[in-house]
């Protein structure tokens, strides 16, 4: 938990002056000691609305991602989560769900397989059931086509808009500014 925590403190550092320097040098100026850099990764800002990408895959990661998140400056949160993988999705689905809760705007994303096969028992529309269950704001998609759309459509600037989970999420975020 500290390294989560770490990266969080170290993305935001990293954001504010507003240029990419290596996580492992920030981390060690921070905490002094060398650890493991899969944490957050600013991406960039683009029309106002900041794009950062997060490694959090798991519901205690989603959790410290987005208290952080709460805390830097911005008008709405949005988070793109793609979950990773059907069995830890199926064995932390309401921790998923309350996990994500922080957030003003959900977007899921069609589970990352990873090395697992599909048996139809869960999916991502699983986790916006109970995300409406408790009036959250969430939308499904099956393909990043249609949430880059939507994203484009409805995220506005002073936004700050997380791409969530240890699949090929990030690709959304890396697309969109590439249109820019």
């Amino acid at each position: 938990q500290v390294g989560l925590l770490t990266g969080i403190v170290m993305s935001f550092v990293t954001m504010m002056i507003g240029r990419f320097i290596q996580r492992s040098s920030v981390k060690s100026w921070i905490l002094g000691i060398e650890m493991e850099t899969e944490d957050i990764v600013p991406i960039s800002v683009v029309s106002d609305v900041t794009v950062i990408d997060d490694y959090a895959h798991h519901p205690t990661e989603i959790r410290a991602t987005l208290s952080a998140a709460k805390d830097y400056p911005h008008d709405e949160l949005w988070v793109i989560f793609q979950p990773h993988t059907y069995t830890r999705t199926k064995a932390f689905l309401p921790e998923f769900a309350k996990a994500l809760e922080q957030a003003d705007h959900i977007v899921l994303a069609d589970i990352y397989a990873a090395r697992e096969v599909d048996t139809g028992e869960v999916s991502s529309k699983d986790v916006m059931k109970l995300l409406q269950e408790d009036g959250q704001d969430v939308h499904y998609f099956p393909s990043f086509e249609e949430i880059k759309d939507f994203v484009k459509a409805h995220v506005k600037g002073h936004d700050l808009l997380i791409t969530m989970g240890a699949g090929n999420v990030v690709e959304i975020g890396e697309e969109l500014l590439a249109e820019k």
